[in-house]
């Protein structure tokens, strides 16, 4: 097994879902460490879909309960997480093509290769902005992985208007759990 960026809590987190489907501790680390290594996506022995998404911009990962916006917060567009942005570089947080951007540019929809839509919403009520403050860096159709900048965020100015820069990952219309780690979150889809 090589070296792991999960930590013993999240391994028995995510213990305790496979457990009820006949998988030990050791296998669940294997198959999430290959996972990590391999920066790809898979099916475990139960046949759920676990989905890798990356964080998109350097900060601090929070829980999705943790943002203040009641749609996003309580889940009701799907499941995910958000990012407290230390700087305004945007990367996609999923290997796929560009498949939506709104017209004001605090949103856009990565459909991942698997065909799973990824929602990417920059800031809390930026879309009163107009698209100012985000150079967005792609269009419709574009190629994208994780090393692929979407945007330059000017994070100062965004604040400097009284809104949040809290960028928020989501998979819309899905259900399954969330396991947020440092630098990406993993999520087990039913």
């Amino acid at each position: 097994m090589g070296n792991s960026s999960i930590s013993d809590e999240h391994v028995f987190f995510v213990a305790l879902h496979f457990t009820t489907r006949c998988l030990n501790v050791p296998q669940v680390r294997e198959s999430f460490d290959n996972l990590v290594e391999n920066n790809t996506n898979f099916t475990d022995e139960t046949n759920e879909k676990v989905i890798v998404l990356h964080s998109p911009i350097s900060g601090k990962i929070i829980e999705l309960n943790k943002v203040n916006d009641e749609v996003f917060s309580q889940g009701m567009v799907g499941p995910g997480f958000a990012v407290q942005p230390d700087n305004g570089d945007l990367y996609s947080p999923i290997s796929g093509v560009i498949d939506s951007i709104f017209p004001t540019f605090h949103a856009l929809t990565v459909k991942s290769d698997e065909g799973i839509p990824v929602l990417i919403h920059i800031g809390i009520d930026t879309v009163e902005l107009n698209g100012e403050f985000i150079n967005l860096l792609v269009k419709e159709g574009a190629r994208v992985d994780t090393n692929t900048m979407i945007a330059n965020i000017d994070l100062d100015k965004i604040r400097d208007n009284n809104k949040s820069t809290d960028v928020i990952i989501v998979v819309p219309d899905t259900e399954g759990e969330l396991v947020i780690n440092e630098d990406h979150a993993k999520l087990i889809m039913n």
